[in-house]
């Protein structure tokens, strides 16, 4: 602050992107701001920046007013609105910041103490197309004295509708969004509902053993909110399942002494809109799951000796969430080092030093303590600002996050409390297109291990990239079966069906029938609950066939409403020959009886 002998000078300073001290200035001002962005096709937009700033001090009169933008904000063309004051600086500091100061020749306050301004200049690329979606990121003014903080967005209808908003919007159309009163450090928004992912990955994998072993791998799984596209898995597993969590199990055998190198290239879809298919497949596994959902694991203690369950009353998703939030702080210094996961009781002793993982151990200890069904997950989460959204697990640069289980609704919801601590945005009440899962831990805190954990040394496993397009999902299955092609009517039949999953998605709640006129299968139809790429499952199915005449038949199995197989048949009914034989001789016998008995009567 600079002071004159005759008349007082206030120099406000505010900035963006980091939050102005809570003692600056008092009360001798309070100030509201509005921001238009006019957005340009290219990502760029022209920014008018309107002020309105009450001062409470009649013996003090602004002279300048300076605003400071982080270092990788691109601006340009700045001017004022007006030729009442003027751009006096608008260059980089000496931290890298670029320093825009307005100066007023005179005393601009209206009769209300009230001093208007606008400030005009270029911004580049606030929004940017990253693989399907466009991103807006706006760093927000905040200034303790403010009454007001307004951004409008104009000219977005060339762009996807709004999908993510962080936080939500005011007022949506199809040119313009508005939002008021934000309190973050900034906006964040996604247009576009899907994001589209390349993901390649190498697992490493050693038989140490003087005799063969069998080995499995986690491939990346489907998850309410993600689906998997399959390109090519070399060498092929010997065989592939999926445990009670949804993970996709590959299985290998090595020989002793050996190692193998498999590698794995696919596509990940995130998506905004939950999959029905999924959530109807883990409506059912549920019932499963619940019996171990709430156990303490290796990483998941929490003995409550504090009773803190009580006194902060974490009885619910949120408050436990809050707690964390409020309690832990993210330990950067940490990711540095070789990162040891220290487990949630040990990071309830020492909230200060914390990573992902014990954001999410926390999370899920104190859950289950309180009879809240929860799991991990270990995935990618693709970040451009590692200071804002950090990555911390170890081997690649992978990252985990909990889910809990709402049963009112039948669906997992994914929450980010790392995230949250780190960006301040919102990871609670809306997610975003940025976590990839790779594996989920619900029956353990440790297995199976994820995709980029399989490593030697410091090799460098995993890829991730994002992508505009991917290739059409194809449900291919193959059926062999041992039916039968001569038939004989009113005989029991058992049909023994292998079916397996051809395709590069995984096949979830789909529906194998049989048609036919003249034989009754039992069941009359199979369900397929979740059967991944390569997997097989297998099934017995009752059949016979009730025709009085002989004839020519023709079985249908039809999979997801289609046409899959058509197998001629030949019923043939039994000859009636031997009955009409054996039926004669009885009658012989039982006249011949009936005689002898009659003779005798008359002795």
């Amino acid at each position: 602050m600079k002071v004159s002998y005759k008349k007082f000078v206030l120099i406000l300073l505010v900035f963006l992107f980091l939050y102005a001290p809570s003692y600056a200035y008092g009360q001798e001002y309070s100030v509201s701001y509005q921001t238009i962005y006019n957005l340009l096709t290219n990502g760029d937009a022209s920014v008018e920046l309107n002020v309105q700033l009450n001062n409470k001090k009649k013996s003090t009169y602004i002279k300048e007013f300076s605003f400071y933008f982080p270092g990788d904000i691109e601006i340009n063309n700045t001017r004022t609105k007006s030729n009442l004051y003027q751009i006096i600086e608008s260059n980089r500091d000496s931290n890298g910041q670029h320093k825009i100061t307005v100066g007023f020749s005179h005393d601009l306050i209206d009769n209300n103490n009230i001093l208007s301004f606008a400030v005009l200049f270029d911004q580049k690329k606030i929004v940017k197309k990253t693989g399907n979606i466009f991103e807006l990121s706006i760093p927000i003014i905040y200034d303790s004295n403010q009454t007001e903080n307004v951004i409008h967005l104009k000219n977005i209808n060339w762009l996807p509708p709004l999908s993510v908003s962080k936080p939500q919007p005011q007022y949506l159309d199809s040119s313009e969004i508005r939002w008021t009163n934000i309190d973050q450090k900034f906006l964040y928004a996604v247009f576009g509902s899907k994001q589209y992912y390349k993901i390649t990955t190498v697992y490493n994998l050693f038989n140490n053993q003087l005799g063969s072993q069998s080995q499995e791998i986690a491939l990346p799984p489907d998850t309410e909110y993600q689906s998997v596209l399959l390109q090519s898995i070399d060498p092929k597993p010997t065989s592939v399942n999926t445990d009670v969590d949804g993970n996709v199990l590959a299985t290998y055998l090595l020989k002793p002494s050996s190692k193998l190198t498999v590698k794995y290239e696919g596509y990940v879809v995130l998506s905004t809109e939950s999959d029905p298919e999924y959530q109807a497949f883990m409506k059912n596994q549920f019932q499963t799951q619940k019996k171990y959902l709430l156990k303490n694991h290796e990483y998941w203690q929490f003995y409550d000796d504090k009773q803190l369950i009580k006194k902060f009353s974490l009885t619910n998703p949120e408050t436990i969430y809050q707690y964390i939030l409020k309690n832990f702080e993210y330990d950067y210094k940490r990711v540095k080092t070789p990162v040891i996961r220290r487990g949630a009781w040990d990071a309830i002793k020492t909230p200060e030093s914390s990573l992902c993982t014990e954001y999410t151990d926390t999370f899920i200890a104190i859950s289950r303590k309180a009879g809240i069904y929860s799991r991990e997950i270990q995935g990618f989460g693709f970040s451009n600002d590692d200071k804002l959204r950090p990555l911390s697990l170890v081997s690649d640069i992978l990252h985990s996050w909990p889910e809990y289980y709402e049963e009112s609704h039948s669906k997992w919801n994914p929450i980010d409390p790392t995230w949250q601590s780190t960006s301040g945005l919102n990871y609670y009440s809306s997610f975003d297109l940025n976590h990839i899962a790779l594996v989920i831990h619900g029956k353990s805190s440790k297995m199976p291990k994820a995709a980029g954990t399989y490593k030697i040394e410091r090799s460098k496993d995993l890829i991730v990239l994002p992508i505009s397009e991917i290739p059409q999902p194809q449900k291919i299955v193959e059926i062999n079966h041992d039916l039968k092609r001569n038939l004989k009517a009113n005989k029991k039949y058992t049909l023994n069906l292998d079916i397996r999953n051809n395709g590069n998605v995984i096949i979830k709640n789909k529906i194998l029938t049989f048609k036919s006129s003249n034989l009754n299968f039992n069941p009359s139809q199979i369900t397929i609950n979740y059967l991944a790429p390569m997997e097989r499952e297998s099934f017995r199915v009752v059949y016979q066939s009730d025709a009085l005449l002989n004839t020519d038949d023709n079985l249908q199995i039809i999979f997801d409403n289609q046409l899959l197989q058509e197998n001629k048949i030949n019923i043939r009914r039994m000859s009636l020959r031997p009955l009409i034989i054996m039926t004669g001789g009885i009658l012989v016998i039982i006249i011949s009886l009936a005689f002898i008995i009659y003779k005798k009567s008359f002795i």
